[in-house]
């Protein structure tokens, strides 16, 4: 079973409250819920924070939405637009899954976590998207970045599984 993120961009408005500004666009991509969040972060790749639950001030829209889901809802944040602008996603760890496809160049074409088949050992010294690339999470920075100042907006979110 998948695992999918459920997601509000919300905005501060004049009276300093967080209102509605819209759903991003955020396909299944795990590498960007364990930025976020450390959620499906099988890699241990770096994050910007552990959940951090349901904002007190949240909008009343992202608040009955996430009261929709119940208990099949889990691992509620938010983090701002300057929080993910800041993350370094060129740090390094050292990620241990199993390279078990090169193309003609060398190039790493798929990994898994384990197997019992041949392999080419561990990727090794890597960066966050250093592997499939950054565009997925680029496009939702840009999204964001749309709405307002970095301080202004956040993503807040939940997942379910």
């Amino acid at each position: 079973m998948g695992c999918d993120i459920h997601a509000m961009i919300e905005k501060k408005n004049k009276l300093n409250w967080w209102i509605n500004a819209g759903k991003p666009e955020i396909d299944r991509n795990y590498q960007i819920f364990s930025v976020l969040t450390n959620v499906r972060n099988y890699d241990e790749i770096p994050f910007i924070s552990n959940p951090r639950g349901i904002p007190e001030d949240c909008c009343d829209e992202f608040e009955a939405w996430s009261k929709q889901w119940d208990s099949d809802g889990h691992s509620h944040s938010y983090v701002t637009l300057r929080e993910m602008q800041d993350f370094d996603t060129e740090q390094k760890f050292q990620d241990r899954r199993l390279i078990t496809g090169k193309d003609a160049d060398g190039r790493i074409t798929s990994v898994c976590r384990a197997t019992t088949g041949e392999h080419f050992g561990e990727v090794g010294e890597n960066t966050v998207f250093g592997l499939w690339g950054s565009e997925a999470w680029d496009s939702l920075i840009a999204q964001l970045e749309k709405i307002g100042p970095p301080d202004a907006v956040r993503l807040v979110f939940f997942f379910d599984s």
